[in-house]
Order: structure tokens, then C-alpha cells, then sequence
């Protein structure tokens, strides 16, 4: 499932990355997560931010901020499923 989990992440990120105002830092790789080793399906995990730091905690509180990602993140899944 890697390599279809890789190829759902690139899209997805790539969806939000054309969104200038996102500030994006790339995928990263993990091994430690049991259901991703564990998994039948492509899967990925997405960090939206950090809420220690305050500028993301101050978007991420906003509902208009939050629309845009996910509006993003739902086009980057459809692209992939097409």
C-alpha cells in the first residue's frame, strides 16, 4: 500500500500547495504508525497546522481558514480518486 498511499498524499498535498495562502512543509514519512502498516487501502495522515504556535492556533480558529483547507483537501481527494 505505499506506493498508493504516496501517490494519494503527493495529490492531495500538491491541491492544497496551489492555495498561496496555505503555508505548506512537504510530506514526510513514517514507519511507526501502526495503522498505516496494518492498512488494505491508501492512507495519510495530515497535519493542519500547530496550535503551539500562535499564528497557525489563530487560523486554525477561524471557520473561513478552515472552509478553504478542507474545500482543498476534498478536491485533492477527488482528484486522486478520479
Amino acid at each position: 500500500m505505499f506506493k498508493q498511499s504516496l501517490q494519494a498524499s503527493k495529490v492531495i498535498f500538491s491541491a492544497v500547495q496551489r492555495d498561496q495562502s496555505i503555508v505548506t512543509n512537504g510530506i514526510s514519512f513514517r514507519s511507526d504508525i501502526t495503522g498505516f502498516n496494518w492498512s488494505h487501502v491508501p492512507s495519510t495522515l495530515m497535519e493542519m497546522g500547530f496550535m503551539t504556535n500562535t499564528e497557525d492556533d489563530q487560523k486554525l480558529s477561524d471557520p473561513n481558514y478552515l472552509r478553504k483547507l478542507m474545500t482543498d483537501v476534498a478536491e485533492g481527494i477527488v482528484a486522486y480518486k478520479r
